[in-house]
């Protein structure tokens, strides 16, 4: 079995060389001193001899790379192939950061150039950038919900910058008729949370919960300007 001082004073040798821990794994030690961490297996269903990677010493310690080896045991012992849930988990991942928000708006943003001059197009992908992305920018347009859109205005609003607020949310909502219209079909594309499909205001589904969570946010400032920009945004984002 491997200890950490093994592993860090590894060496490298002519030729490629293992040094094994347990339970398959192994260290496999390069000429060029680059350390991988393997482990070998058989396929569930075929039996083939396989070899997972479970990542490069120093980046992966020798715990945590044990840690993975564990962790695809018990996919294999639940007949699963370590090697394509790494796949389908990866092919998943890149399916949300397509449809992330800010990937979402950013191709929207890129359709309306054509329509808009240079100078209104930087302000928006500066109010996208700096309002917008930072909050629900990596979120999934499909996961999104009201409570992520209001905690973005919010913050807006809270700050004074009313206006700012109603483009942002102007924007948002352009983004999910954007996404409906050209991403997915219709049947699957994102509804926009309780946005309108004009850019209007808030929408879809219990409207009093809107005004009700920004009333109650509203109640914990202390300024009056704040209170009553925050009684604006309730009316704005309530209205259908």
């Amino acid at each position: 079995m491997l200890t950490p001082s093994a592993v860090r004073n590894a060496k490298p040798q002519a030729a490629p060389y293992k040094l094994r821990d347990e339970r398959g794994m192994y260290l496999l030690v390069q000429p060029n001193d680059s350390r991988w961490w393997r482990v070998d297996h058989r396929r569930p269903g075929t039996g083939k001899r396989n070899t997972l990677s479970l990542g490069t010493f120093p980046d992966v310690m020798l715990k945590r790379a044990r840690e993975k080896r564990d962790e695809a045991r018990k996919l294999l012992a639940d007949g699963i192939d370590p090697g394509e849930s790494r796949k389908a988990s990866q092919r998943a991942a890149e399916v949300r950061a397509a449809n992330s928000f800010e990937a979402v708006a950013a191709e929207w943003l890129d359709t309306m150039r054509s329509e808009w001059v240079d100078d209104h197009t930087r302000k928006i992908r500066a109010w996208l950038e700096q309002h917008v992305n930072p909050t629900i920018g990596a979120v999934s347009i499909a996961e999104l919900g009201s409570p992520d859109i209001l905690v973005m205005l919010r913050k807006l609003v809270t700050r004074g910058t009313l206006n700012t607020a109603g483009r942002v949310r102007e924007m948002v909502s352009a983004a999910f008729r954007y996404a409906r219209r050209r991403l997915m079909d219709h049947a699957q594309g994102p509804r926009a949370p309780r946005i309108d499909h004009d850019g209007s205001g808030l929408l879809y589904c219990d409207r009093r919960g809107s005004h009700r969570q920004i009333r109650q946010a509203g109640d914990s400032l202390q300024s009056s300007a704040r209170v009553l920009a925050l009684r604006w945004l309730s009316f704005a984002t309530g209205r259908a």
